[in-house]
Formats: C-alpha cells, sequence, structure tokens
C-alpha cells in the first residue's frame, strides 16, 4: 500500500474567481478582489464573470498586462471611480427630500 506525502505547496496558492453580475455586486468584488492582490501568498490564475463582474475581470486583465498586481488595482479603481463620475443619482436619492421613494405610476 503506497502512503501519499503532501507536500507543502512552494510560491503563491493558486486562485479561481467567478464573479457574478449586478452593480452593487461589481462594487463589493471591486473591494475583495483589491484585497486578494495584495496578499502575496496567493495567485489569481483564472476568472470566470458575469455582468459587472465581467467588467472587474476585464480591468484585471487589463491592469494585469499594464503592470502586475499594482496595475490591477489601478485600472480596477479607475474603472470604478469613472462608474461613481457617470453615475444617475438612485430614485432613492432623488426622492429624498419628496418621502420614500415610490415606483412610477404606469399605465
Amino acid at each position: 500500500m503506497a502512503i501519499a506525502i503532501r507536500r507543502k505547496p512552494t510560491g503563491p496558492r493558486p486562485l479561481s474567481l467567478a464573479l457574478q453580475g449586478g452593480g452593487a455586486h461589481g462594487a463589493f468584488e471591486w473591494g475583495v478582489i483589491e484585497r486578494l492582490l495584495e496578499d502575496d501568498r496567493l495567485e489569481i490564475k483564472a476568472v470566470t464573470a458575469a455582468s459587472a463582474g465581467a467588467m472587474n475581470a476585464a480591468a484585471l486583465a487589463w491592469g494585469m498586462i499594464e503592470g502586475g498586481r499594482e496595475g490591477d488595482k489601478a485600472r480596477l479603481e479607475s474603472y470604478w471611480r469613472a462608474r461613481e463620475l457617470t453615475a444617475e443619482p438612485s430614485t432613492a436619492s432623488r426622492t429624498a427630500d419628496s418621502g420614500p421613494a415610490r415606483s412610477a405610476p404606469t399605465g
């Protein structure tokens, strides 16, 4: 009977990410990805994504090409800061002075 001996891996631990869609999720993912990039024990090897997550994945890939981990962080921040500046106010903030937000009448 053979005994398997596990060796402690050398170098960064490979990590695969699955990023979901939705603007709020995408912004949250930005923070999580940034934290993962700060950890030298991890290396992002693969990313699969949808919608806002796909935008994070694209920014991540572009940043990696431009400058490795620091390029990733800079590109993600640039992308989300640009979204922040161009975002339309939400219904809640538009109606903050007039009471609770309500759905627009239909018909």
